[in-house]
């Protein structure tokens, strides 16, 4: 009886790790497909902000293979915009939040989709350009 318990619980853990794969290819090529291409003009909600990056939410959702995705965007002053990235995660009411893509959204070199969407960077506060690297301090 334990035998078979212990299989079918091993065959449900690999069952939902291959969702899991499954779910994150749907997050990608979401990001793909919906984003990384010229329409823009999407509703965007400021999330938060640090002294490092701005957090937007898309107030729509995306719907594939069964699964709603919300996407979110961390946007970095401009002359950190490599840091840049665009995120897709299910969120389940009560539960914790799956998070199925991450991209290098400043990297895109062929699409501006902060320019496109018309968000707003923050202004840099830390390690900005004018930050004096080249300046020689002395420690004492």
């Amino acid at each position: 009886m334990w035998f078979v318990l212990l299989t079918w619980l091993t065959a449900l853990t690999f069952v939902s790790a291959l969702s899991d794969d499954k779910k994150q290819e749907k997050a990608v090529a979401l990001i793909k497909d919906e984003f990384h291409k010229d329409d823009g003009g999407r509703k965007w909600k400021k999330e938060g902000e640090t002294n490092v990056y701005s957090r937007f939410e898309c107030n729509t959702r995306y719907k594939t293979g069964g699964v709603y995705w919300r996407i979110s965007l961390h946007v970095h002053p401009e002359h950190q915009r490599q840091f840049d990235r665009i995120y897709a995660f299910e969120y389940k009411a009560g539960g914790e939040a799956f998070m199925g893509a991450v991209k290098p959204l400043g990297q895109w070199k062929d699409y501006n989709l902060v320019h496109k969407e018309q968000i707003t960077r923050p202004e840099c506060q830390v390690f900005c350009h004018k930050y004096e690297f080249n300046t020689d301090h002395k420690i004492i």
